[in-house]
């Protein structure tokens, strides 16, 4: 980078600049430090700027990992305590829950940036479905029971009648925005939609 900003209170601090200058000159490319003088003025100008017009953030860092459980066939070396059973098709399988990540922790996001999934995650005879989105602490988190998974929200899908696992298939788009993240959910077989919005941190 070419410039750095400094901004808050602690900027002021005559010991900090020096300290931060002395570090950035061991990188040839970075030409200025740049610190606003009036530093309070600063941060009230972009609070309001941010007020006015939100859209003024083109972009932002994921501050965590977002997921959304799914399930998937029992396989050997899975946890047996995360195991279920569900009948589809008239047949008793053997199931467990694993995450599908949305978006990556520190990935950088250009607001808008849209995800889309589409799943058939119901049992036989099925009225319904909950869509559950996990935050995550870290990017390698593959199951909704790890304790760095934090169920953040979720969007119930219902149907105008009871339908087979083939027949209830989800089409859902995410939206991540500036501060929020908003959620469309589409039962295929209906057309019927489902919208919700959940925070983007």
């Amino acid at each position: 980078c070419q410039y750095v900003f400094m901004a808050g209170g602690f900027s002021s601090s005559p010991y900090l600049r020096k300290r931060v200058q002395a570090a950035l000159s061991e990188f040839r490319d970075c030409k200025k430090l740049i610190a606003p003088f009036n530093f309070s003025m600063a941060i009230l100008k972009g609070a309001v700027m941010l007020g006015l017009d939100p859209s003024i953030i083109a972009s932002r860092r994921a501050r965590c990992a977002y997921a959304i459980s799914y399930e998937r066939d029992f396989k050997k070396g899975d946890d047996e305590s995360h195991s279920y059973m569900r009948i589809v098709k008239g047949v008793l399988l053997k199931k467990t829950s694993y995450l599908h990540m949305l978006v990556m922790k520190d990935q950088d996001l250009e607001v808008g940036h849209v995800v889309n999934t589409s799943s058939v995650n119901v049992k036989d005879g099925a009225t319904s479905a909950t869509n559950r989105v996990y935050k995550c602490l870290a990017n390698d988190v593959l199951s909704p029971w790890d304790k760095r998974a934090i169920l953040h929200g979720k969007l119930e899908v219902t149907f105008d009648k009871p339908y087979d696992a083939d027949e209830a298939r989800i089409n859902t788009k995410y939206r991540f925005g500036g501060e929020m993240i908003r959620i469309e959910s589409t039962h295929v077989q209906s057309g019927k939609s489902f919208k919700t919005e959940l925070s983007f941190e």
